[in-house]
């Protein structure tokens, strides 16, 4: 015996000495009278072989063991786990699935839970082991019922996991482009955990959705034994031991964390779901509007869902925007006062941005303005450019025009926005977003028309080089444009996007109509 008192079998097994361990077993096989039970014994930690089997990883040795005494995958050691416990939750699937054939006619259902009334599900799901989340689903659909000590279904932690699903993962804007493409990855994790999200609701009742998380003993599966949680309930009550306070439901995680395809999927099981509000008194559309979550809000009103739970500006009937609250505040000077700082911040940003921008507008229209009075090749007697009739000339001639006037018009809507009084309400987006499309406009023709006068030039003694030095010129543009795109991006997202209005009206009377 070791310090643990264990046996050579489980030092054997803990080292990785497979063929000793398979040459051990077949002594105890041919020996049963003699080493009968070897299999069965636990060391101090409560651990049989086969636990240590589970642990180490080793499939080989799993199955070794397993076959040899079939009836210790639903033992338990001294924290309550069996070995197919231990083997959930370190994410061994396969070693899980093969102990689990071989042992299946042993098997009752408390191998899968601990004493505290964690099950292999919420293993998987804590550690985001989702293949094995889903295959434990497809084996035992009841775990879906089934509450920790805690009262948390598998559907709460699920929740809690807003980078497992697409809406959840927010991905820059050059990963969103790719990702239809490349994050195979990604991707496969997002399909798992959707079907892992619609196995978890549909066996829930509706009293287990909206009572489950304020009982840790609840249970919807009958035939199942809890005799081992019953002693670990009395250890509780003996020291006094409170569950925890009532849970948010999942809706209300889901909607936090951003996670559209749960809030949909609840709603569609658990349509009163939408009634769900924290303890705070928020909804899911407060939620989703506190937490900017633009996708979920849109589909909420795509749906019809508004017209259950509107609380936004945009979702509400017109008349609740001069209704005040309890302080005598209306809508619009709670968001005023909440956003004086955003305001502060934006005001200097945009005036530091255009004072800047229009600084460097001055140079191109400079440039602009000589380029566009220089005709590449002079001119001849009679007062035509030289090569007029040449392809690398028009285009000369009409990028110039097109840099001179959008670098000058970029320069009159920067002045613009830093003599305006308007707000950013107004115009000033707008302005912002017309300086900073005539400013890169003219980067790029600017660019172009450089390009094309410059072509006279190396087209007869260097006209190697004018592919890699016009390749350059492209490569500058287009880190230029990388560089530039998401503040751009937004800014015509944010003028042009259009929040989901209700089209009601509001009656003295309080009536609404519809329009």
């Amino acid at each position: 015996m070791a310090l643990l008192r264990e046996t050579v079998l489980h030092l054997a097994i803990a080292h990785g000495s497979e063929d000793v361990v398979e040459e051990l077993v077949k002594i105890i096989d041919d020996n049963k009278d003699r080493f009968k039970n070897v299999l069965q014994y636990k060391n101090d930690q409560g651990n049989t072989p086969l636990h240590v089997a589970s642990s180490t990883g080793s499939l080989s040795t799993c199955i070794c063991v397993a076959e040899a005494e079939p009836s210790m995958g639903n033992e338990r050691n001294k924290e309550g786990k069996s070995p197919l416990f231990l083997a959930a939750l370190l994410g061994r699937t396969e070693i899980f699935f093969h102990l689990h054939s071989i042992c299946e006619r042993h098997l009752d259902t408390s191998y899968y839970r601990k004493e505290d009334g964690e099950t292999i599900l919420h293993c998987a799901i804590i550690r985001e082991y989702w293949d094995l989340a889903y295959r434990i689903l497809l084996l035992h659909g009841e775990l879906a019922t089934c509450v920790d000590e805690n009262g948390t279904l598998p559907i709460h932690l699920l929740a809690e996991k807003p980078s497992a699903f697409r809406s959840g993962c927010h991905l820059g804007w050059w990963s969103i482009i790719i990702y239809h493409w490349e994050i195979k990855k990604i991707k496969e994790t997002h399909r798992l955990t959707v079907k892992i999200m619609k196995l978890c609701i549909k066996p829930i009742s509706v009293e287990h959705y909206f009572d489950g998380g304020t009982n840790p003993w609840l249970t919807r599966y009958e035939d199942e034994d809890l005799s081992f949680i019953a002693a670990y309930r009395d250890i509780a009550l003996a020291y006094r031991l409170q569950p925890q306070e009532e849970k948010e439901t999942p809706i209300l995680s889901a909607a936090k964390n951003g996670i559209t395809e749960m809030v949909m999927g609840i709603l569609r099981r658990f349509p009163m779901a939408i009634h769900d509000e924290t303890r705070d008194g928020k909804n899911i559309v407060l939620l989703a509007a506190e937490h900017i979550i633009h996708p979920l809000h849109h589909i909420l009103y795509k749906k019809n869902w508004f017209l259950k739970a509107a609380h936004i500006m945009n979702s509400v009937p017109r008349g609740f925007l001069h209704l005040s609250n309890n302080e005598g505040k209306t809508p619009g000077e709670i968001f005023m006062k909440e956003h004086e700082i955003l305001v502060e911040n934006g005001g200097k940003w945009l005036h530091d941005t255009s004072n800047a921008c229009s600084i460097v507008a001055g140079l191109f229209v400079t440039v602009a303005f000589n380029m566009s009075t220089t005709v590449p090749g002079n001119v001849d007697d009679e007062g035509n450019p030289h090569f007029e009739r040449q392809l690398a000339f028009n285009i000369f001639a009409i990028s110039s025009y097109v840099s001179f006037y959008s670098s000058l018009l970029s320069v009159i809507m920067f002045l613009a926005i830093l003599t305006s009084e308007s707000s950013f309400r107004s115009t000033l987006p707008m302005k912002l977003l017309l300086a900073l499309t005539a400013f890169y406009l003219s980067i790029a023709s600017t660019t172009i028309c450089f390009s094309a006068a410059h072509f006279f030039i190396l087209r007869e003694k260097l006209k190697s080089a004018a592919f890699p030095s016009y390749s350059w010129a492209v490569l500058l543009l287009i880190f230029f444009a990388i560089a530039g795109f998401p503040l751009y991006f937004h800014l015509t997202w944010a003028i042009f996007k259009k929040v989901p209005r209700h089209h009601h009206l509001i009656t003295p009377a309080g009536f609404h109509i519809k329009h």
